[in-house]
C-alpha cells in the first residue's frame, strides 16, 4: 500500500493541477510556522535526523556510531 496512491477510485491516473494542488492549499511560512504543533514536530524531526543512521548519512554523508 502507498502512502500517496498516484490513482484515483476509478484507477485512473492523477494528474497534476497548479489549480487543485496534490498536497492541498499552499500556506505562507509564517502561517506554518506559527502553527501550534511545530515544536512537537521540530522535535520528533529532530529525533529522526540524529536517531536514524540512513537520515544521518544522507544529510551528512556519514552514520553516528
Amino acid at each position: 500500500m502507498m502512502a500517496l496512491d498516484p490513482f484515483d477510485e476509478n484507477g485512473n491516473p492523477l494528474r497534476w493541477n497548479d489549480d487543485e494542488p496534490f498536497f492541498g492549499p499552499f500556506v505562507r511560512r509564517e502561517r506554518a510556522l506559527g502553527h501550534p504543533d511545530m515544536p512537537e514536530i521540530f522535535h520528533l524531526a529532530e529525533h529522526v535526523v540524529e536517531d536514524d543512521q540512513r537520515v544521518r548519512a544522507a544529510l551528512y554523508g556519514y552514520q553516528k556510531h
